[in-house]
């Protein structure tokens, strides 16, 4: 079934009238204490349009292409809608809460919609335990969180007379925010995986994917180019929306670094390289260059953003397509030096701002290496502490704050590490477990599929190996933006793993392995 069952049509279109009537009520009384007119216009109109769309909009890949949309577009932790409760209520939560509700109730009314296993089922339960294992086991530590350990580690107790009676902060707040975050990614999971079955409903959501990440990518030269983001100017064409980010600038080598809808330069670079195999994937199954435009869009973007990281993730690209697809990888490399003089000139300085990161003057072992560097030992050492003193599930999943009022714990730019310290070697393993399971089912099936199924999984093996590299250098599921894609293009190659050879959808001319 590929629509929404709400009790046949009359029911849908009852329940369609009885919004309309309410959303007309709410601008009645807005006329008559004048009052917010303009939202309650604009509900007026969205409750007529999904009057006229709701058949279309039910359609659950639609539904999915709706959710990654407003994830891709509106930057999460920089707009709230303008509802005063006592939590954040921010755009994407409301369309995964109710996509959410909408599949649970499809699951309880609609046999056609069921939870599908997956291979990755095995993994993802073993970290599932190790999140809950480290919570259970640290009951003391999350409610009493030690600040001077996180930072400093555990030898200097021994140091302090009254090492006791030193200040400590609540996290539970914290870990239960993190709980409800890792359970929206996991429901995420399911839920493509469940209701993205056939190639067309794949190749719908992988399209989205490109096609969006494309328009941030524009936008994020257009902002290289002129300082402007567009994404910080929203609040005037959605209603309802209220700006609640800063203004503050990041710079590199002397040259702005992008921020575009993501939470940080790197988490932008981070979602435009794993991407761009998706839109490779597209060039060669269609042939057609609109592709090849969003393809030279995401590549240029990321490197606007001035981000080592970026350039570590594409480099494990180009090795997953050399090993499973090398007489592509070898077309392609005489393009490699145009492409570059194609980003001299769209972003100006873009090049240079990378040289000079991975070549400072000191040296990039000296640049790292320094107090507070990145592989420095007063950085790494207190967490090295915490995890031989609690190896098997960590000090407590969600317990490290990096920014905000409650901030207790240093950035790592490492999300391996932090995994390791806040659950464990059982939360690596896990982990470890989940990347290799998908990477060597999707590679060994690329291997044996010259049809488009193939090469789709060819560009998801080429994207996670990517990303599992990529959390090497940044705090990558500290971002939900490129952590939600993540967890989307896992479940489309697990989509993708469960059926047949896609001859439906091959491209006209065969393709070159």
């Amino acid at each position: 079934m590929t629509t929404l069952d709400v009790g046949g049509r009359r029911a849908g279109t009852a329940w369609l009238a009885f919004v309309i009537l309410g959303a007309l009520c709410f601008l009645a009384v807005a006329v008559a204490e004048d009052r917010a007119v303009m939202p309650a216009t604009a509900l007026v109109l969205v409750a007529a349009a999904g009057s006229i769309g709701f058949r279309f909009a039910t359609r659950w890949h639609v539904l999915v292409n709706l959710t990654i949309l407003v994830i891709l577009f509106i930057p999460i932790k920089r707009y709230k809608l303008v509802v005063d409760l006592p939590f954040d209520l921010e755009p994407y939560r409301i369309v995964l809460a109710v996509v959410f509700a909408l599949w649970l109730g499809a699951l309880l009314a609609d046999r056609e919609i069921r939870l599908r296993s997956t291979p990755l089922d095995p993994a993802i339960g073993l970290f599932a335990f190790a999140v809950l294992a480290s919570v259970v086991t640290n009951p003391a530590g999350i409610v009493r969180f030690d600040v001077l350990r996180s930072i400093v580690g555990d030898n200097f107790q021994g140091n302090l007379a009254d090492a006791a009676n030193l200040p400590f902060v609540d996290v539970s707040t914290d870990v239960v925010k993190s709980l409800l975050f890792l359970a929206s990614f996991f429901m995420a999971f399911y839920l493509v995986a469940g209701v993205i079955r056939t190639p067309e409903q794949i190749e719908s959501v992988v399209k989205t994917l490109v096609v969006g990440g494309a328009v941030v990518a524009a936008f994020a030269l257009y902002e290289g180019r002129t300082g402007y983001n567009v994404f910080d100017h929203l609040q005037g064409v959605v209603p309802l929306l209220d700006f609640a980010g800063d203004d503050s600038l990041s710079t590199r080598a002397g040259r702005l670094r992008v921020l575009g809808s993501a939470q940080h330069p790197i988490a932008l670079a981070s979602l435009f390289v794993i991407l761009v195999p998706l839109s490779l994937y597209l060039v060669y199954r269609t042939h057609r260059a609109r592709w090849w435009v969003t393809t030279a869009l995401l590549s240029t973007a990321a490197l606007a953003t001035v981000s080592r990281t970026a350039i570590v993730m594409a480099a494990a690209i180009a090795i997953v397509f050399g090993v499973l697809r090398p007489a592509v990888t070898r077309a392609a490399l005489p393009f490699v030096l145009p492409f570059l003089v194609l980003v001299h000139f769209v972003s100006p300085g873009a090049i240079g701002g990378i040289r000079q990161a991975f070549f400072p003057s000191e040296g990039i072992v000296e640049d790292q290496t320094v107090y507070g560097g990145r592989i420095s030992s007063n950085r790494l050492d207190p967490q090295f502490d915490v995890i031989r003193s609690q190896p098997a599930f960590g000090q407590g999943y969600g317990t490290r704050v990096t920014a905000g009022p409650n901030e207790n714990s240093r950035i790592l730019d490492d999300q391996w590490l932090g995994t390791a310290v806040e659950t464990g070697l059982v939360g690596i393993a896990a982990w470890v477990w989940i990347f290799v399971r998908f990477i060597r089912r999707a590679a060994r099936a690329a291997r044996e599929d010259d049809s488009a199924r193939g090469w789709l999984l060819t560009a998801l093996a080429a994207s996670t190996v990517a990303f599992a590299v990529g959390m090497l250098t940044f705090d990558a599921f500290s971002f939900i933006q490129v952590t939600f894609v993540l967890y989307v293009l896992l479940a489309l190659g697990c989509s993708a793993l469960a059926s047949p050879r896609w001859s439906v959808l091959l491209p006209a001319a065969p393709l070159r392995r």
